[in-house]
């Protein structure tokens, strides 16, 4: 594994979301460890089980004082989390697993850990909010409707989470410790972290658990109940033309506000790189704009009703050429051929993003087609295709029925 090519990313994405501001009052950042860059940061799960070891590895590494740092093996970490958890045959790393390996003397922990995990999502935020301002512990917290562990290390708010129970907040980021998944790094508004049913639009799924129906997070108590507004994720109304989408992201990018923290990175985004036309996305209930960089492995993403900043992220491959339907369509026909069969007619072809695909993220949807094809035999079937961004066929040819016309 090439550790440091992860670190680039999360270095590249974090420069990003400290001169990202939502508009022009007072945009308050959280960003953890405050002793950047850590060499030891993110950490990827060795095994696939290994996501909540993974990310008390990160805490405990990453904790307000660098002199308390240490670093523990993911095995030594779930061996721990394994003599903590409740439900070990409904998960590999429950949340009480989870807590008691960061309060685990056996492991030097720091801090007195508590399980926020419940069914009131805007509560839970709020302690999330003012916990990460003070005393400054990163959080892990589990997504999606399964376990799934990722840790949480900034957010941009305006103002600074008070006493007062209310805070406007903008953008949350977060680790993603999964091997082989696409981001490991990622950027996502409010209104994406609370309404996509692949981060907290979902809560956790799973009836035979004390944990069902909520949304799990392992904090460390703050001293005052604060209570989010949030923003939502906008799916009704008319989708704005991509010239306004545009429009849109140019007045995103001269809303960034210089920070020198890591001048020689922030250089980038004000050399203004080229983009390419945004591409619109369809969600199973929402659509959005996604707009690839040209040359570059990055993106932004933009709500296709609102034409607001919902995202910027990090892919492993290059975008420019994710989106072109005619490449994409040479390669389906190629593919084909090569399984004896002859393309006739494409009914149907569009970019989707299904968050329940293991194989696609908002920043990588698939394409969709319905395929008309003729056998040797001269017989025409149905075929219905999935692909990923660069045309390779992934579900169609063997795992789906074809059925005859």
């Amino acid at each position: 594994m090439n550790k440091n090519r992860y670190i680039n990313k999360g270095f590249i994405l974090i420069v990003i979301f400290m001169i990202i501001t939502v508009s022009s009052l007072a945009a308050y950042s959280i960003l953890l460890p405050d002793v950047w860059p850590s060499p030891s940061l993110p950490y990827l799960a060795v095994p696939d089980h290994y996501s909540g070891p993974a990310c008390v590895q990160m805490i405990l590494n990453s904790v307000p004082s660098v002199a308390n740092r240490q670093y523990h093996s993911q095995s030594d970490i779930y061996t721990s989390i394994m003599g903590h958890n409740v439900e070990p045959t409904e998960w590999f790393s429950d949340p009480a697993g989870v807590e008691g390996a960061l309060e685990d003397p056996a492991l030097i922990s720091i801090g007195h850990w508590s399980d926020y995990s419940g069914t009131d999502r805007d509560y839970i935020l709020g302690k999330m909010a003012y916990y990460m301002n003070y005393p400054r512990y990163m959080t892990p917290v589990s997504i999606g409707p399964d376990e799934h562990w990722v840790t949480v290390f900034g957010m941009q708010t305006i103002g600074t989470p008070n006493w007062a129970g209310t805070t406007d907040v903008a953008l949350i980021l977060f680790y993603d410790p999964m091997p082989g998944t696409v981001l490991n790094t990622r950027v996502v508004s409010y209104a994406t972290w609370t309404s996509s049913p692949e981060l907290w639009g979902t809560p956790h799924n799973n009836p035979a658990s004390a944990w069902h129906n909520k949304y799990i997070a392992i904090i460390e108590p703050p001293k005052i109940d604060v209570k989010l507004k949030i923003k939502r994720w906008v799916i009704e109304g008319k989708i704005l033309p991509p010239n306004v989408i545009v429009e849109n992201y140019y007045r995103w990018q001269r809303e960034l506000e210089y920070n020198d923290r890591m001048p020689e990175v922030i250089q980038l985004l004000y050399k203004n790189p080229p983009i390419m036309k945004p591409v619109l996305i369809n969600a199973r209930d929402y659509s959005y704009y996604l707009i690839p960089y040209e040359k570059s492995n990055m993106a932004a993403i933009f709500n296709a009703y609102t034409g607001t900043f919902e995202e910027f992220a990090y892919s492993e491959q290059r975008l420019e050429y994710c989106f072109n339907r005619d490449e994409v369509m040479k390669n389906l026909a190629y593919q084909l051929e090569k399984q004896r069969l002859i393309l006739l007619d494409v009914k149907e072809l569009e970019l989707l993003y299904d968050a329940y695909m293991k194989r696609s993220s908002r920043l990588l949807p698939v394409w969709k087609a319905q395929v008309i094809v003729r056998k040797e035999c001269c017989k025409e079937y149905y075929l219905n295709i999935v692909m990923n961004t660069g045309g390779e066929i992934i579900e169609g040819l063997g795992d789906l029925e074809i059925e005859q016309r």
